[in-house]
Parts: structure tokens; C-alpha cells; sequence
């Protein structure tokens, strides 16, 4: 592969014989400034091609050369082709105040457009955030907004007045005078919510937060917005046996003690109760690296991601923006932390203006009648009542159906060495999160056992899925005989009832000639009776005969897929599953909804499987709980490990919402298949799945619009079933 320099600081990438970039190539780029001299010096920066390039539109053929817009961290970048120096974690210091600018934007004051682009840039976004936010409020915030404008519009048209060399050095100046606008902007929006109507009362807030909304998350420093204050009720539609969860906040001026919150029996439209599960937790923010984006480390954030029912498992220092878990004992092993409370425990809330937010888990049994339930939640500190949400369920007169495509994972499970009481708390975690089954990390004299395991917990083990990690693990140079004796050990897993076929991993990814030389591995595998599995970036399917490998292919994301692709691999009852879109561990729950949910199907994959339940990077010393412990990958957890089980996270209850929505569009389906072909309402029906398998992103923008539309569907298609 070739990396050439283009016009100014944009850039091409020539593909090498094997049609793609290397995906370990780490390279070392100079890029000079423009010659206008805007800025005078050269930057060097280090890019991990395969993770900054955007997604070509066509495969790339050898000796082809594509544009490649390299992709930074910051906004700007998404808006403006710029570069600065940056380390990392994209940390910026004023000593790294020079702009190196790609001839797209005539800059005569460098110094003062960084600021505004990025020194600045977040507590400005903030500002305009505040204004806006006032003005919704009473007269006093309007006031206050109007006066913050005139402010704010005077400290930009004194920094446009000063020259670049008066302007560095008021710099400090029109910093601290920013910082006392923005602080008085945050305490005018505190005091307009206290003088809500519903905080005068008890001296708190209560409201409902949105669960599956990754623009609308909240950390403990964030101030209400009015219409988040103003969320003073839950309504929600579910399936008998579906697991769903609502949220509440917490925000008041004062610092609290045992704090905590109760959620009443769900009872019916008659008064009588109904036996749902219920189960409390705290939601715990902590610092991640970049949070909410990518899976790679770069500006810690604040973020919201553990379900707990004790709090302090965790504790973060606001000051040094780090963690401080409680750690059982030091080792290389992955349970290196105390399993949490069996019960809600109280917190104490503080210090003023700390925001805290709970997380509320329920399922109504399968046999439960359809219709109206309510229940509410209240909000305590001791013996005081904080303030209360009330809460309707309606219970449809369905039942879920099966997922037309398969949800499943990478795991790291070790299940035969962890003991059954853990292996089953880990097993039944998947299952009740919707997963049909795992990749699997195991030693092969305890496979068969671990495989019983599953199917006492209840995942699927018609097909078991051996990781290319410990005794299953398969080199592209292996010999035959030791090939051999890896498919014998793997295939005894079909001696367990149930077991229908046994998945062999190819090495990891290949490309070029490291895949040619899976051809004769697969084609062992398959004499012996064992069928083959493996992951691979875009352009796999160039290598000639790579469409007879794998039985089952993880192709990394995004969709679609061209059609073609499809149907080379169904042609011969071969499934293509979608992974890294993204991998496990970004605290999006609605990212992980919609791309492991709907818009998989519409894109015509089989399934999907990423990588990975929980991974601790394997240079960062196999801890999942420590963020920063390596210096470039986030950890790839969608849970995280303790002595006796997993704590859950928001992305994975994303996750398992986006599955169910799956089980929903399957009901669909099935309930399509009894419809004439001519009825107008199977027209309907074939038009909305349709748009869907048209363009799967613009008809799973709105997730929750799509759920309601296929409740719809399935109610009105329910009645003229039942007519016939």
C-alpha cells in the first residue's frame, strides 16, 4: 500500500494486490502548512488508516487510488478540513494554538479561530445552549437570557476589534470573562427551575428521562431542560413476557441523605395487583474515553452507563476525571471486583445541583390479560418524599414472535473454568437479553459440558460457535494434523442433544494472501464433518474462492451489502452476519437499538454478532474496569465482570430493545402470512416492510415511531385475522 501526498492536506491511499488496506498499518504522515502561511511550522501525526477513513462507495480494486478525508474527534472537523496538534487523546494545550487550515477557509486570525473552534468551542456550544434554554422559562430567565446575548455578543466583537498580537494577550482575560458568563448563565437556569411549579413543594424535581435516546442522555452535572422537568409521567406498550424499563431523575439545590425510590405493584384498571418483576437500580455515570462516538481513547467524558444497586462500586474523582472501583484482589484476571448488592442501596445525594437518575427493569408474565396498568415511582431521602412519577402500562393482547434474522455475540466465557453457578448467572443474562447464542472461549476437555450449560440456561445450541482463542485457535500455517486433532476436540461438542453443527474459526480478519491460505483449512474442516466461521473487513470477497469459506461470515459494518455479495453467499446456504457497527462498549443505547436492530434486516443480513460481551484490551492488563489502562482502545464491554456475575449497561439494554423490536417485526411477519396476498392491509403491511428493505436508515431514523407503527400493524391485522 501506498500513502501519497495529495493537494494540500488531502491525501490518497493506493490499494495494494490484495485490494484493501492493511488493517495493522500504523504510518507516520507529514503534513505541511499551506502555502498562504497562515501557519508556520510542519505537524507530523500518526493515523491508524483503517479507523479514520471513511467507508469507500465500491470495492477497491489494485492499484486504485481513493481520496480519504481523514476523521477527527472534534466538531470542527466535521464541518471544516483542519488539523492541529493534538496528542492522543486529542488534548489540546494553548501552546498548540496554530491552525494548519486545507484551503478551504481564508483565516486571517489563526489563533482566534482556534479558540472559537475548539478552546472554546464546547463551553460556547454551552452558552447558546443556556440562552436558548432561558427563554422558554418565566420573565426573570428571559431577562436573563437577553442580558447573557448582550454579553456574550460584546466579548465577540472585542476579540474581532484586537489584533492578533493584542489579542494573545487578553487571551487570559476574555477566557475568565467567558467563564463568569457561562457560570451565571448555569445559576440563572438553576434558579428558574426552582421556581417551578412542581419543585416549590418539596424542594426537588422529579421527572422521567428518556431511555433509548443518546442525544437526550444525562450525566450528573446536567441542568434539566424545562422540557425534561416538565416530563411528569411514563407511558409505554409492551408484550406479555417482554422485558421493557423506564427511568427517572433526581435534581434538587441541596445535599441529601439516604436517598433512594420505591416503585409500587403494577395493579389493573380494577385496583387488584399483578405479580410483574420489577427490578431497581441507580444509573452510574463515571469517566470513559470519548464516550458516546468511538471505540478509541480520546477526550474523557462523563458518562452515564452502570446499572447498580450499590452505588459505591464505583466512585469518581470529578477533580482528576477518573474511577476508582472497589477492586477485590490484584491479578491478570478478569474478576477482580465484588459482586453488587442483591438490593437497592440508598445514596446520599450531593453535592447541590447533582444530578442522579434511576433505572427501573420490568416484565409482566406471559399469561397476563391485555390491557391497562399502572404503578408509580417515589422518590425519598429518609423518611421524606422527594417527589413521585406515575407510570401506565398498556399490555398487548400478543405475544412477541421470533426475530426474523439472529442476535449473537463475541465472548471471552471461559464458562467451563468459572464454575456452573457463575457460567449460568453469565448464561441466563444473555438469554433474558434477548441473545440466541455465543461465540465460545473454552478449553476443549470441559466443551461438551459447557455446552450442556447453555441449554440449561437457555441459549440455542443447535450451532456452537468455536473462537479462534485457547485450544480451538487456528493459524493460517497450521499443519494438518494438528487441524485435525482441534476439528476431532471441537466436533464432541455434538455428543450434547441438540447440537446440529460445530463452527471452526478461520485466523482472524485475513486478507489478501493470509485468507488464500484459509481455502485448504476450510476445506479440511469440511471433510471431516466441521463447518467454518470467521470476520473480515470490506473487500474479503475478492480473494478468488473466498465465497467458499466461510459457512458463516462476520462482515464488518456499516450496511448495506451489495446484493450480489447475498446472493454468491446464500447461493450455497452459506450466512453473512454484520459486525463492528460498532463493536461492544460505546454508551449509545440507541446506536445499538437501531444497528443491531430493524436496520439489520432491511439490510439483508442474516444476523449479527459483534465483538465483544466484555474484552479487556489484552495490553491493558485483562481489566475491563479500568478505562485508561490502555492507550488507545476503550474497553469492549457491554457488561462488566464481578465475582458472581455482570453489572449491565445502557448500551446493552439498547441492545436488547433492538432485538425486541426484531421479535415485533417478526410477529409482523408471521401475521402477514395469513392475509391474502390482494388484502389492503397486507399492501400496508408489504409497503412499510418495503420502505424498510429500501432505504433501512431513513425508516429506522425514529425508532420508537417504527415500534408504534408495527404495534399498530399487528393490532388492526390481529382483528381481521380473527374475523376470517
Amino acid at each position: 500500500m501506498d500513502l501519497v501526498r495529495k493537494s494540500k492536506l488531502y491525501f490518497s491511499i493506493r490499494f495494494d494486490e490484495n485490494g484493501m488496506v492493511s488493517d495493522d498499518y500504523d504510518g507516520t504522515v507529514v503534513l505541511k502548512t499551506a502555502s498562504n502561511g497562515t501557519a508556520g511550522c510542519t505537524l507530523e501525526m500518526a493515523l491508524d488508516l483503517p479507523q479514520t477513513m471513511e467507508w469507500l462507495p465500491q470495492v477497491p480494486q489494485p492499484g486504485d487510488y481513493y481520496d480519504v478525508a481523514v476523521r477527527f474527534k472534534y466538531p470542527t472537523a466535521q464541518r471544516y478540513t483542519m488539523y492541529f496538534f493534538t496528542n492522543h487523546r486529542n488534548e489540546l494545550g494553548p501552546e498548540m494554538a496554530k491552525a494548519i487550515l486545507a484551503g478551504r477557509e481564508k483565516v486571517t486570525r489563526p489563533l482566534l479561530y482556534f479558540d472559537y473552534e475548539v478552546t472554546c468551542y464546547e463551553q460556547l456550544r454551552q452558552i447558546d445552549a443556556d440562552l436558548a434554554e432561558l427563554a422558554k422559562f418565566d420573565a426573570p430567565a428571559r431577562a436573563a437570557a437577553e442580558t447573557g446575548g448582550k454579553q456574550l455578543a460584546a466579548w465577540y466583537k472585542l476579540n474581532e476589534s484586537l489584533s492578533e498580537v493584542d489579542y494573545q494577550s487578553r487571551r487570559y482575560f476574555q477566557f475568565k470573562a467567558l467563564n463568569r458568563l457561562a457560570e451565571d448563565l448555569r445559576n440563572a437556569r438553576a434558579a428558574a427551575l426552582t421556581r417551578l411549579p412542581q419543585f416549590g413543594k418539596n424542594h426537588a424535581l422529579v421527572f422521567a428521562v428518556p431511555c433509548w435516546n443518546d442525544k437526550e442522555m444525562v450525566n450528573n452535572f446536567t441542568l434539566p431542560e424545562i422540557s425534561l422537568a416538565n416530563a411528569r409521567s411514563v407511558a409505554l406498550r409492551v408484550a406479555p413476557g417482554e422485558i421493557d424499563s423506564f427511568s427517572a431523575g433526581l435534581w434538587a439545590l441541596r445535599e441529601l441523605a439516604n436517598v433512594t425510590f420505591d416503585v409500587e405493584p403494577f395493579r389493573n384498571a380494577a385496583g387488584k395487583t399483578v405479580d410483574a418483576a420489577i427490578e431497581k437500580f441507580h444509573v452510574k455515570c463515571w469517566y470513559q474515553g470519548m464516550g458516546y462516538t468511538e471505540l478509541t481513547q480520546s477526550r474523557i467524558g462523563l458518562v452515564p452507563e452502570l446499572l447498580v444497586k450499590n452505588s459505591d462500586l464505583v466512585e469518581s474523582d470529578h477533580v482528576l476525571r477518573n474511577n476508582l472501583p472497589q477492586i477485590y484482589h490484584n491479578g491478570r484476571v478478569a474478576r477482580l471486583y465484588p459482586d453488587d448488592s442483591a438490593e437497592l442501596r440508598p445514596i446520599r445525594y450531593g453535592p447541590a445541583e447533582f444530578l442522579r437518575q434511576f433505572w427501573v427493569r420490568f416484565r409482566f408474565p406471559e399469561d397476563t390479560p391485555a390491557g391497562n396498568y399502572t404503578t408509580e415511582l417515589t422518590v425519598r431521602a429518609g423518611n421524606e418524599v422527594l417527589g413521585t412519577l406515575p407510570v401506565a402500562v398498556e399490555v398487548l393482547p400478543f405475544q412477541l414472535g421470533k426475530s426474523p434474522i439472529r442476535s449473537q455475540i463475541y465472548t471471552l466465557s471461559h464458562w467451563g473454568e468459572a464454575g456452573d453457578e457463575l457460567a449460568l448467572a453469565e448464561i441466563r443474562n444473555l438469554v433474558r437479553h434477548g441473545v440466541d447464542t455465543v461465540g465460545l472461549h473454552e478449553k476443549s476437555a470441559t466443551l461438551p459440558h459447557v455446552v450442556e450449560l447453555m441449554k440449561t440456561g437457555g441459549l440455542s445450541v443447535e450451532r456452537i460457535y468455536l473462537q479462534g482463542d485457547g485450544d480451538f485457535y487456528i493459524w493460517p500455517d497450521i499443519d494438518q494434523e494438528r487441524l485435525g486433532q482441534i476439528v476431532k476436540a471441537g466436533l464432541e461438542a455434538k455428543k450434547v442433544p441438540g447440537v446440529k453443527d460445530v463452527y471452526f474459526y478461520l485466523p482472524d480478519e485475513a486478507m489478501g494472501e493470509k485468507l488464500k491460505k484459509s481455502i485448504p483449512i476450510a476445506d479440511e474442516i469440511h471433510r471431516l464433518g466441521g463447518k467454518t466461521w470467521g470476520a473480515a473487513s470490506r473487500g474479503w470477497i475478492n480473494v478468488p474462492g473466498a465465497d467458499k469459506i466461510f459457512n458463516h461470515m462476520n462482515q464488518s459494518g456499516p450496511p448495506p451489502i451489495p446484493k450480489d455479495l447475498t446472493t454468491r453467499i446464500h447461493r450455497d446456504g452459506n450466512e453473512i452476519f454484520c459486525y463492528n457497527f460498532p463493536q461492544g462498549g460505546l454508551e449509545a443505547p440507541q446506536r445499538y437499538r437501531r444497528h443491531f436492530g430493524i436496520l439489520m434486516y432491511g439490510s439483508d443480513y442474516d444476523g449479527t454478532m459483534t465483538w465483544c460481551w466484555y474484552w479487556p484490551y489484552e495490553g491493558a492488563e485483562y481489566d475491563c474496569w479500568n478505562e485508561f489502562n490502555e492507550h488507545f482502545w476503550k474497553q469492549h464491554c457491554m457488561v462488566y465482570p464481578t465475582r458472581n456475575g455482570v453489572i449491565d449497561t445502557l448500551q446493552y439494554e439498547g441492545w436488547a430493545r433492538g432485538i425486541n423490536d426484531l421479535r415485533y417485526l417478526g410477529k409482523l411477519l408471521e401475521l402477514r402470512e395469513k392475509l391474502l396476498p390482494e388484502a389492503k392491509l397486507g399492501r400496508e403491511i408489504d409497503d412499510f416492510i418495503g420502505a424498510i428493505k429500501k432505504d433501512p436508515y431513513a425508516a429506522t431514523e425514529d425508532q420508537e415511531a417504527v415500534r408504534d407503527r408495527m404495534i399498530d400493524l399487528i393490532l388492526r391485522t390481529r382483528k381481521m385475522v380473527e374475523k376470517r
